[in-house]
């Protein structure tokens, strides 16, 4: 039954990301000379694919508290690949991610076409041109999702939150708003920090064959409820890391205590 599931949900998987990596090449080809028309494809395209594929995946979607008013610079922990769908399916928004992405064979030019704001971690110097690129996206009314703690985790608890792409933000005095991801299985199948949580050295297509195996997981995002705002950068990351941590929930299976 696992492998018929993972077959199932993996050929779905492949025909709607293609189909849907078709509307965006599409509606960019359409739009160039319209930014404001190919924003709105790209951001529909992501939400639609991202509602979708999380129904393919068995996902159930849940949520409290209210989605920030756009534009808002919102920082949340990071656990899983399934966060960017799981928050996108709650709100449009662009993504600061890892430079590495762009290279990866097919996942690379699928994220590229959603015009994240890749930050190169090996270069000190690219901090400045991120934080200009996350002041320019916000300027145009888009919100923009960061995962401050720069790495993936198990899920157990939160990790402290990095300061230096918060360094705009402080600056400007800008309200950053903030939310929580968290994941739960049940009780007779693998446990989300091992199969939805994608950390430590876990090759990804491995992880992936895994996850498409659990028959329901589910994913819970919690906004908070009002926005952190700090003259400097280190204390806003502080602040923020405080926040996030009130408001997750450890990553669990059902039986859980």
């Amino acid at each position: 039954m696992r492998i018929l599931r993972r077959t199932i949900r993996l050929i779905g998987f492949s025909v709607v990301t293609a189909v849907f990596f078709s509307i965006r090449v599409a509606g960019k080809l359409v739009s160039f000379r319209n930014p404001a028309r190919d924003r709105s494809n790209r951001l529909w395209v992501l939400r639609t694919w991202s509602r979708i594929s999380l129904r393919l995946f068995g996902f159930s979607v849940a949520h409290v508290g209210t989605a920030p008013p756009t534009p808002a610079l919102i920082v949340s922990n990071h656990l899983s690949y399934i966060d960017v769908m799981a928050i996108s399916s709650l709100v449009d928004v662009v993504y600061v991610t890892k430079k590495d992405v762009s290279a990866w064979p097919i996942i690379g030019p699928i994220a590229s076409s959603f015009a994240p704001i890749y930050v190169d971690r090996e270069s000190v110097k690219d901090v400045v041109r991120v934080n200009d690129r996350i002041s320019e996206s916000l300027a145009g009314g888009e919100n923009v999702v960061l995962f401050a703690e720069g790495t993936s985790s198990g899920g157990d608890d939160v990790l402290p939150m990095k300061a230096s792409l918060l360094q705009a933000a402080a600056r400007a005095q800008r309200p950053v708003y903030y939310a929580s991801v968290t994941y739960r299985t049940a009780a007779h199948e693998p446990h989300p920090r091992d199969a939805v949580c994608w950390w430590r050295d876990m090759e990804l297509i491995p992880h992936l064959v895994e996850l498409l195996e659990i028959r329901a997981p589910s994913v819970l995002v919690t906004f908070g409820e009002q926005p952190i705002v700090a003259e400097q950068r280190k204390v806003l990351a502080r602040k923020l890391h405080t926040a996030i941590q009130s408001i997750f929930t450890p990553v669990s299976q059902k039986g859980d205590v």
